[in-house]
């Protein structure tokens, strides 16, 4: 006789459902909030200066690359774009 025919899945299940709101919670939101301060910020740039895009999210990708500050050679280097 078979005592159990499934496995029980209602505690992993819910491990689950409880990571992902977590996840949600904490990852999403960031991530949101990131995105609206890039956007925001992208569109200051574009007002007071004329460079592309490109050149733009260039600037975004050396400065979180060097923890929001942008170097006194990068800068000059942008400069003459």
């Amino acid at each position: 006789m078979r005592w159990y025919q499934y496995i029980d899945m209602a505690t992993p299940a819910e491990a689950l459902y409880q990571f992902i709101i977590k996840s949600i919670e904490a990852e999403l939101v960031g991530k949101l909030n990131f995105f609206a301060k890039y956007d925001r910020t992208k569109k200051a740039i574009q007002e007071i200066s004329e460079l592309s895009n490109r050149l733009i999210v260039f600037c975004f990708q050396l400065c979180l690359q060097n923890n929001g500050s942008l170097s006194a050679k990068k800068r000059a280097t942008l400069l003459t774009f």
